[in-house]
């Protein structure tokens, strides 16, 4: 497969991030709720990016108040895809930061389609 003149440059500067901002994860594999027996725990590093603000509630039109709120960011981890070995990542995994004392975030959403990243989304449970 042909690469572009970018993209080394582009590797050397997810390193250099990784370096930085990554931190020690856990992926817990789920199915249905409960462990996958099929694909083990795995411990990796990436760096984790934890939603700041408030949800905030829109305004209705006419003085009215919408029942709907919208989150204000999204928990992102971004794993380099050349450095994970671990098993698949999907939709109802768990994910636990290991830095911090009881933080599990449930996978809300696994993003594949850039080439160099996987972007996990989470919600905290």
């Amino acid at each position: 497969m042909k690469t572009a003149r970018f993209q080394q440059i582009r590797d050397r500067a997810v390193a250099a991030v990784d370096r930085v901002f990554a931190r020690p994860l856990r992926l817990s594999p789920m199915v249905s709720g409960a462990a996958d027996a099929d694909r083990p725990q795995h411990e990796f590093e990436a760096p984790l990016r934890v939603a700041v603000g408030d949800d905030q509630a829109p305004k209705g039109g006419g003085g009215k108040g919408w029942s709907t709120s919208i989150a204000a960011g999204n928990t992102m981890v971004a794993i380099d895809r050349r450095t994970y070995v671990g098993p698949a990542i999907r939709q109802g995994d768990r994910i636990r930061d290991l830095t911090m004392a009881n933080v599990v975030y449930d996978v809300a959403r696994v993003d594949d389609r850039d080439d160099n990243r996987l972007f996990l989304e989470l919600t905290e449970t």
